[in-house]
């Protein structure tokens, strides 16, 4: 009765002659409301209420009332069901707001023209909507009125209520659809009546202009085209008609009583019968694929369109005119009389070939549709990006290429346009079937916040409401609007998450991006041309993609800038934020790689256009979206981690300050943050860039670390390089360290001059970020212990002191058993080999190295364990090489990856017979080829657990074969292996067991063995 959904009441009538059990009965549709143990007697109204308070507020006097209901009945009409306790239907109604169920009318004046619309008091005009004959057919809406009384007459007879209404008149027709000026025309109609005798039916008709119409009886004889006799269809026939003549019809129906009804009816107020059905003469035929649209206007009313048609795109009329719809498709008709049609769009109202509007009353919709646009412009563009958008998963209405011919007049030329879906409820029950009673905005702004007032976004036309209209409920864009541009900064991000679906609108930006939109919209950053839609079960609200006239290159674009929706303010802060931009470089590129990819999207473009675009036009359109694909890679940051320092070069990077500025790029689509040796750097999600102004640099080299993180801490990327800084000579050191020593950064760089002992008992500790240099065939010769232990944003560097040349020898630990650690550390320029440890305990973590010749570590006789270091590429010589091991001491190597070998040389090669000390363990270790083996082990026991091995070739000259692993004997002891969860990829052999040795192998995976 009002736009207060919660004055909404359904009443339920009991016309029998017993007492009914409502007990468990149901009302479903578009509310649903189950009925509590009650009985309805004959002749009472029971009221079912939506809010029970406001409907007694407004009626008192009703007594018994029932509710409330959950859900609302909708706008634009739908199903009401009523079903018994079992389930059973006993009733239903389709009730609608036009055609039968309410008046057709001259609109208001809109810019000179007035057209037509219904009136429908009964929907939020003040009336309630009645049955007028409660022994006729409730689901007939000639059977229906708006109440006389404001509100209605709940609970009481209806004040439009009639013993004897005048005769039904349904399913109007005519036939053929489109007569050629040979044929005759047969009229039929179905009339229905109480007291079906003494009714009388007449055909009125004229042709277009004609002053009067003619009468012509029509007969239910079965002799006029009305099928079977005496079925209550009643037919006429018209004769054949010159080509292009429009013939004006409407049936009228008389009872026995004098009771006439019209159909169509006469417009009110003034009870003339102007807007009637029409058909045409058109000889032409058509013969195309492609689904032919016809509408038939009188000529009167063709002119207004014409004049409207010739105005300015500012200043023309969305009037609808009276017309009739006939669809032509696989050689099927379909004809809706009664429809609106009407000029639409924008500043694309000037082009020469216009966009049309049609809209079909809510009682015979067209394909379960309200109204569709036939639109003109770039239906290549339109339905190409419809489609895309679509596959995307995204809701953009659906489009398909049609012909339409006006009143005969094809005014393309042979082109074709597209039908377009109508944003509205229709749509939203199509794309949205499970959350389908949501809002539908469109809107001409640009997403800013202007006030809680929803008058101000109604009234200025800043967004249009096209569902749940008599709600005028607005809160849910008013909260939106204000989420995206108040919410501070700390709250930003759950806000957005909690109005909006950001998946969804990423894409929906993204494909803009790509798809090269030139439209003035929110997707090039200016303001209108989109919509939303935000349901109820799902309150955040999606994009929808709207007038997609200028993609793909129809009106250019090939370089249009990636990120120009930012130019409005509330984008710019979604999608530059640190949270989003991310996202938006990820959707891009998966769509580029996925649906957009020319193997693809090409086969797309010609099944969706190769029936109406010649081979030419979609080669165009081929060739620009590949263009436009390259240009927008080439715009997009590289995902690779790049470093520049503007540093000479001398050996090393090299620079005489205590700090120094780093610049570079890194994946934006997984980098949330960039560290260079801890140090946080400044990032940019939008362009993809890192820098650092002033990182600190200790004296020396300093290995610097650079790091790029996800939004969970992990390591994404990672590069690392040396900088030396050259401002202060350090220490030198020679001779002997014979008590507990600290070697500082700060007071470095170390240098070793020679031979350099550390003696029993004696520590030697190295802190983080230190330099040791070796001039020339200086050594570090340990008996006592050495701890240098450096951090992952500080390690400590041993190399040959910069500017010179040459290797220094070794690192070596003789009789050092107690524990000697070296973590965090880099090594560079040795020779034989880089550690040496006899008789000694070593624990080595998360050390590198650099160019070497020669062995990483050589043991004699000790205990070894090696954690996360990374080895080098080396040549004839063992990367590791051990012989025995110290009673209670350890060989594990754990966690590490290892260079490539090349000649007759292992990665790792053991020999040991020492029973004490509990097997070799090599464990999740990556070994990345040689050309000897991978692992060779003789004489040892040992566990093989968890590694990768791969391109393990032979390159030598020697009898040996290449394998991945290796055993054998070793003074007279052979090999006990136990191989477990090892992958080999590409080698010769995976596993090579000789002179006795023996294997448990279980859970390896072996590939591509030659």
């Amino acid at each position: 009765a009002s736009n207060d959904v919660r004055e909404e009441y359904v009443e339920v009538f009991n016309r029998g002659e017993l007492p009914c059990d409502l007990n468990g009965w149901r009302l479903s549709g578009g509310v649903d409301f189950t009925f509590p143990s009650i009985t309805i007697e004959p002749g009472e109204y029971r009221v079912v209420a939506a809010d029970p308070g406001v409907f007694a507020a407004r009626h008192p006097e009703v007594t018994g009332v029932l509710g409330g209901w959950t859900g609302q009945l909708s706008d634009n009409g739908e199903e009401i069901r009523l079903r018994d306790a079992t389930g059973a239907l006993v009733n239903s109604v389709t009730y609608a707001t036009e055609g039968d169920w309410g008046v057709r009318v001259r609109g208001p004046n809109d810019l000179g023209h007035r057209g037509w619309i219904w009136s429908v008091p009964h929907d939020g005009g003040g009336s309630s909507l009645e049955l007028i004959g409660t022994h006729r057919s409730n689901d007939v809406g000639q059977n229906w009125a708006a109440s006389l009384v404001a509100g209605g007459t709940p609970g009481t007879a209806n004040s439009v209520a009639l013993g004897n209404g005048p005769p039904f008149i349904a399913q109007v027709e005519h036939r053929p659809a489109v007569p050629g000026s040979s044929d005759p025309v047969w009229i039929t109609a179905q009339v229905t009546d109480e007291n079906f005798i003494g009714v009388s039916v007449v055909l009125h008709w004229r042709v277009d202009r004609a002053p009067e119409f003619q009468s012509l009886p029509m007969a239910d004889d079965g002799q006029h085209g009305d099928g079977r006799p005496f079925d209550q269809v009643f037919g006429a026939v018209l004769p054949a008609q010159p080509q292009s003549t429009i013939v004006e019809f409407y049936v009228e129906a008389r009872d026995a009583g004098g009771l006439v009804r019209t159909w169509p009816a006469a417009v009110q107020p003034d009870g003339e019968q102007i807007a009637n059905c029409l058909y045409q003469v058109d000889n032409t035929g058509y013969e195309g694929t492609l689904p032919l649209f016809r509408t038939v206007l009188t000529g009167a009313e063709l002119a207004e369109v014409e004049e409207n048609d010739a105005r300015g795109w500012s200043v023309s009329s969305d009037a609808l005119f009276n017309a009739t719809f006939i669809s032509q498709e696989a050689g099927e008709f379909e004809v809706r009389y009664q429809t609106g049609f009407r000029i639409r769009g924008t500043t694309s109202r000037e082009n020469a070939v216009k966009n049309r509007r049609v809209s079909f009353s809510n009682d015979r919709p067209w394909h379960g549709l309200r109204a569709i646009n036939v639109n003109a412009s770039f239906p290549q563009s339109q339905q190409l990006a419809a489609a895309v958008f679509r596959l995307a998963g995204l809701g953009a209405p659906t489009a398909r290429a049609v012909r339409l011919r006006e009143n005969n007049a094809d005014r393309t030329g042979g082109g074709v346009y597209v039908e377009a879906e109508v944003i509205n409820s229709d749509f939203a029950r199509r794309q949205f079937p499970l959350d389908s009673n949501g809002n539908v905005y469109r809107s001409n702004s640009d997403l800013s916040y202007l006030g809680d007032d929803p008058a101000f976004y109604r009234d200025n036309r800043l967004y249009v409401k096209h569902t749940n209209t008599s709600a005028d409920d607005w809160s849910d864009l008013i909260d939106l609007l204000q989420a995206l541009n108040e919410t501070p900064d700390d709250q930003y991000v759950s806000e957005v998450y909690r109005v909006w679906d950001v998946p969804a609108w990423i894409r929906f930006f993204a494909l803009n991006t790509l798809l090269s939109n030139q439209e003035t919209s929110l997707g090039m950053g200016k303001a209108g041309d989109f919509a939303m839609y935000r349901g109820v079960n799902d309150p955040r609200f999606v994009p929808v993609p709207y007038d997609s006239d200028s993609y793909c290159g129809v009106v250019g674009g090939l370089e249009s800038p990636i990120w120009r929706a930012t130019r409005l303010a509330t984008v710019e802060r979604f999608l530059t934020h640190p949270e989003f931009a991310p996202l938006y470089h990820a959707e891009m590129w998966r769509l580029m790689g996925d649906l957009l990819d020319g193997g693809r999207l090409d086969p797309l473009i010609d099944q969706l256009l190769g029936p109406w675009m010649d081979v030419a036009g979609r080669r165009q359109i081929k060739d620009f979206m590949a263009a436009r694909l390259a240009f927008v890679k080439a715009s997009l940051p590289a995902p690779a981690l790049k470093v520049t320092a503007t540093l000479p070069w001398n050996a090393y990077s090299y620079t005489p300050t205590p700090t120094t500025s780093l610049v570079g790029s890194a994946d934006p689509v997984l980098t949330r943050a960039v560290f260079a040796n801890g140090v946080a750097a400044d990032w940019d999600p939008v362009l993809g860039t890192w820098s650092i102004p002033q990182l600190p640099l200790q004296p020396g080299v300093n290995w610097i670390f650079v790091q790029a993180v996800d939004d969970a801490g992990r390591e994404v990327a990672s590069k690392s390089w040396s900088i030396w800084r050259n401002d202060q000579a350090g220490h030198t050191h020679l001779g002997e360290v014979n008590a507990d020593t600290v070697w500082a950064a700060a007071e470095g760089p170390h240098v070793i001059s020679g031979q350099l002992v550390v003696r029993p008992g004696a520590t030697l500790t190295i802190q983080p970020g230190s330099s040791v240099f070796f001039n020339g065939a200086a050594s570090l010769w340990v008996e006592g212990r050495l701890l240098a232990e450096g951090l992952a944003t500080n390690p400590i560097c041993f190399a040959r002191s910069p500017g010179t040349y040459g290797f220094w020898p070794s690192i070596t630990l003789q009789n050092a058993t107690n524990e000697n650690r070296l973590s965090h550390a880099t090594f560079e320029y040795s020779e034989n080999q880089t550690l040496l440890v006899t008789n000694s305990v070593l624990v080595l973590e998360d050390c590198t190295w650099g160019a070497i010749i020669g062995s990483a570590i050589k043991v004699r006789n000790g205990s070894l364990v090696a954690r996360r270091c990374r080895f080098p590429n080396t040549q004839w010589s063992e990367v590791v090489a051990g012989v025995g091991t110290l009673p209670g001491g350890r060989f594990l190597i754990e966690d590490c990856r290892f260079g490539v070998t090349t000649g007759y040389t292992d990665i790792i090669d053991i020999t040991d017979t020492n029973e004490t000390s509990g097997p070799v363990i090599i464990r999740n270790n990556v070994f990345t080829g040689g050309g000897d083996d991978g692992v060779d082990l003789d004489g040892t026991a040992a566990l093989v657990e968890g590694n990768f091995f791969r391109n393990f070739h032979k390159d030598n000259t020697s009898a040996s074969e290449s394998s991945a692993i290796a055993g054998g004997e070793y003074a007279g002891y052979p090999a006990r292996l136990t191989v477990v969860r090892n992958v080999f990829e590409n080698n010769d052999f995976g596993m090579m067991l000789k002179e006795r040795a023996e294997a448990w192998i279980e859970h390896n995976t072996f590939l591509g063995h030659t």
